[in-house]
């Protein structure tokens, strides 16, 4: 995958986390289909939190630290441990917002650069990590998707 085709990818699961966010009302973000299974909350955290990792990953001196509470493989916690929905929702946009703008400086030369080790990737360079990150997102998507209907909303894509 190049490098535009990424990129139009990441924007096009942006826009359907986007789709989530406004048609599941916070009351919904911490049902879940069977007890081991995630909720909306999570998963917009974590992609949130992996959005963050990328933007770090791609150069834009972003400090924050990522709540572990959204680590892939992290255990599910009780419900009130977590933030609000509106918290979490908002996580997501300054995410989206500092993405798009690391964009507009990322080089050929900064993607060429050896990916730091344990972060995936498919090729061993921030290239690949981007790739990773398609898929990675893409995935979670599909989780939302699935979460969309099985609560009863019109599905993410299609009719």
């Amino acid at each position: 995958m190049d490098y535009q085709s990424s990129i139009d990818t990441l924007a096009l699961t942006g826009k359907l986390v986007d789709r989530v966010i406004e048609q599941i009302p916070p009351s919904q973000w911490l049902q879940r289909p069977a007890p081991h299974s995630t909720h909306v909350l999570w998963i917009v955290g974590h992609v949130a939190t992996t959005r963050g990792l990328l933007v770090r990953l791609l150069g834009s001196g972003l400090e924050t630290k990522p709540n572990p509470l959204f680590a892939g493989g992290s255990p599910l916690q009780a419900n009130g441990v977590y933030p609000s929905s509106s918290a979490v929702a908002d996580l997501w946009r300054e995410m989206g917002d500092r993405f798009d703008e690391t964009l507009k400086t990322v080089s050929l030369g900064d993607l060429q650069r050896p990916s730091p080790e344990g972060v995936p990737t498919f090729n061993g360079r921030v290239s690949g990590v981007l790739a990773a990150s398609v898929f990675h997102e893409a995935y979670h998507v599909g989780q939302l998707g699935y979460l969309m209907r099985w609560l009863g909303h019109s599905p993410l894509l299609g009719r």
